[in-house]
């Protein structure tokens, strides 16, 4: 898929609304399937559909299609600064992922989420537990 393509740009810009598939899907009235063909350039989305996706992900049909804004006298300065917010947008996805990656892995149980022992008041409670008995006995 093109880094230009109307997928990637619809793509992109949900990243950045912070939707999943499925909830753009379900705002527009389409399947998540079809979403993720048009995301990845398989389908083209009807103008109907462009502009719907465009109202949900609070952008323009125009940027969508083409990728620039209707007035395309933008300054160097601006540019620059729409590379660097697709850039942090990019980052800010993976670390959406590897965030959600690690709380599956620790609701699954695979990592324990704190420490047997050490600074955080972890130990031997079975010995402790035998002392205070002693104490109270």
């Amino acid at each position: 898929m093109s880094a230009n393509s109307i997928g990637e740009r619809i793509r992109r810009a949900r990243m950045a609304a912070g939707l999943q598939g499925k909830a753009l899907s379900e705002s527009v009235g389409i399947s998540r399937p079809y979403l993720t063909q048009i995301e990845k350039g398989l389908r083209t989305p009807a103008s109907e559909l462009l502009t719907r996706l465009a109202n949900v992900l609070q952008v323009t049909p125009h940027w969508l299609l083409n990728g620039t804004h209707p007035s395309n006298s933008e300054s160097p300065e601006k540019i620059d600064v729409a590379a660097r917010i697709a850039d942090l947008e990019r980052q800010l996805a993976i670390a959406q992922d590897t965030i959600n990656n690690l709380s599956k892995v620790l609701a699954q149980g695979r990592i324990n989420a704190a420490p047997a022992s050490g600074a955080c008041g972890g130990g031997n409670h079975a010995a402790s537990d035998k002392r205070e008995r002693r104490a109270g006995a």
